[in-house]
């Protein structure tokens, strides 16, 4: 995972993608703002073991402003997981919705 000071993962998702094998999306925050990442799951691990001064300027480059669209998307697949009885996912649920009335 992306260990940053002052960055605070929310939730991480995987899916699989046409272009490639796997996708990756962390919603985060970072100074009171949200954001997320959708990239490529191999060159996540990759970012991982970069050095933290790398990792840094990766995220300032890289990260999105979180969207409805983004939440919206992210909170149906935490539902979907919950409704299959997957454990573990409702307080991640719960984040997601307090977020989504802020943006």
């Amino acid at each position: 995972m992306i260990n940053i000071e002052g960055l605070r993962i929310i939730s991480t998702t995987d899916e699989c993608s046409p272009l490639v094998d796997k996708v990756t999306t962390i919603i985060f925050e970072m100074s009171n703002e949200y954001f997320y990442f959708y990239e490529d799951s191999v060159r996540m691990g990759d970012i991982t073991k970069m050095p933290t001064y790398i990792k840094i300027g990766w995220v300032e480059y890289n990260k999105i402003k979180l969207t409805d669209r983004i939440i919206n998307q992210e909170i149906k697949k935490f539902e979907l997981a919950t409704t299959k009885e997957l454990t573990g996912h409702e307080e991640v649920l719960k984040e997601l919705k307090q977020i989504r009335e802020l943006i």
